[in-house]
């Protein structure tokens, strides 16, 4: 992977224009969800949105083609429109590491002005990597955040100088239909605060035990 398994060093590349293209898309979708909160604002300039915070992988290492070798960006990206707030975890992808920036996902939504901060976002993407994240200053003993995949491979990064910890876990080894993934929320001293498991799989659906555990 690269040499920063952070992502914090950067260069981080300016996406504000992907960020806003994505953020289009997804107020398109929720346009058919009436009732899903305020509407994101149309018509996105790169100056209106704020990237709080902002990690960037370069050459990444992955037994998926389609991470293998990429650039990787994840950002909590910030905009306002009145007395609506909004805030999004957005992920971009530069497959080859060269090319054109492509979106990768958007997770987020409304905001009350003073809970911004209190974002962040988790995406699995099966058979190739997870990246996860927040802002932590609503959990002042949050330090870490702890990514195993099921070959027992772990990725994990502190909470950087700009108050996030955002991290990308690339699937190592070959995976399978019922591989889960576990994130855990550690303390100053290592210990598991909380954690969160999820089937994870090879991009495909899950084996019939799990479609009826996660039904339930």
């Amino acid at each position: 992977m690269s040499i920063d398994p952070t992502g914090a060093a950067g260069p981080h590349p300016d996406l504000r224009g992907l960020y806003c293209n994505a953020l289009d898309l997804m107020r398109q979708q929720m346009a058919d969800h009436p009732g899903a909160g305020p509407p994101i604002p149309a018509n996105l300039q790169p100056d209106d949105v704020t990237i709080r915070s902002q990690r960037t992988w370069y050459g990444v290492d992955g037994f998926s083609p389609e991470i293998n070798g990429a650039n990787y960006a994840a950002a909590i990206v910030q905009l306002s429109d009145g007395d609506n707030h909004f805030s999004f975890f957005i992920e971009a992808k530069q497959p080859g590491g060269r090319g054109e920036w492509q979106w990768a996902g958007t997770s987020g939504g409304a905001q009350q002005e003073n809970r911004l901060d209190d974002s962040g976002g988790f995406s699995l993407s099966g058979g190739s990597h997870v990246c996860v994240g927040g802002l932590t200053h609503l959990r002042p003993k949050l330090k870490a955040i702890e990514v195993e995949h099921a070959d027992g491979s772990r990725v994990s990064a502190p909470v950087g100088a700009d108050g996030a910890i955002i991290v990308l876990a690339p699937v190592m080894s070959e995976p399978s239909q019922a591989d889960e993934v576990i994130v855990r929320y550690l303390d100053a001293n290592g210990n598991t605060l909380s954690e969160d498991r999820a089937w994870f799989g090879n991009g495909g659906p899950p084996p019939m035990e799990m479609l009826q555990q996660m039904a339930r």
